[in-house]
């Protein structure tokens, strides 16, 4: 199978992974997104947020989009603690207001736990300010994640 890389980094064929979020989420509150150690093979990966947020609780008007690549183990931790991801590109929209850097308004991280405790490892999120996500336009925030090839 041949593919070409897209704007992103990454293959043109579909994410590995795909979150919508929906609900209501908690200010500086950890949420498991729902990709686990058994989702993803060890490897490098590219997480790309989509967010129109403007009517769920922010200040950032219209839609904007964020990519950071991070690696992703397959095996059991010997630590138990929380890596960021850590976005270096600005995020673009159409007025981000006071979110100018994604940064400011969520933070993904890697939640490690002792190989005895299951070996679970967590994609996880937490806003700055709480939301309320329905998927619906002004209110939704979109998760893929996608295999460096």
């Amino acid at each position: 199978m041949s593919a070409l890389l897209n704007v992103y980094g990454v293959s043109s064929h579909a994410a590995y992974a795909s979150v919508d979020l929906n609900g209501t989420y908690t200010a500086n509150t950890y949420y498991n997104v729902g990709v686990d150690r058994g989702d993803l093979s060890e490897g490098i990966y590219i997480i790309h947020v989509l967010a129109d947020t403007h009517s769920a609780g922010v200040s950032n008007y219209s839609t904007a989009a964020a990519s950071e690549p991070f690696a992703w183990s397959g095996t059991a931790s010997n630590s138990n603690s929380r890596s960021t991801i850590t976005f270096g590109s600005s995020f673009m929209g159409h007025a981000p207001n006071s979110y100018t850097d994604p940064n400011g308004m969520f933070s993904f991280h890697i939640l490690h736990e002792y190989g005895v405790n299951g070996s679970v490892q967590e994609l996880q999120i937490n806003f700055a300010n709480t939301m309320t996500l329905t998927n619906a336009a002004g209110r939704f925030f979109r998760i893929r994640i996608y295999r460096y090839q």
